[in-house]
């Protein structure tokens, strides 16, 4: 039903191509990563996201240090050695 919901409102639009839109648990990860970024404890985030457990909020939390940034490089065809 994520998916469903997800593409009704465009989740997806603008991606480049063939990047995938986001998972279900990818996007209350980026939240709980701003919720930390804008000063909430973890304990109140765990309670939003409805965690039993500290440490699966901050799993949650994790990994968000690099800012996207959209590279130049690319493999093609040639250098894979085969098309996907």
């Amino acid at each position: 039903m994520f998916i469903e919901a997800r593409n009704a409102i465009g989740l997806y639009i603008g991606l480049p191509n063939k990047q995938t839109p986001p998972s279900f648990h990818e996007v209350p990860s980026l939240a709980s990563d701003r919720f930390k970024r804008m000063g909430y404890d973890v304990q109140s985030v765990q309670q939003l996201m409805a965690h039993t457990d500290e440490r699966v909020t901050q799993s949650y939390q994790a990994g968000h240090d690099i800012d996207y940034e959209e590279i130049s490089i690319y493999l093609d065809r040639q250098a894979i050695g085969r098309e996907f």
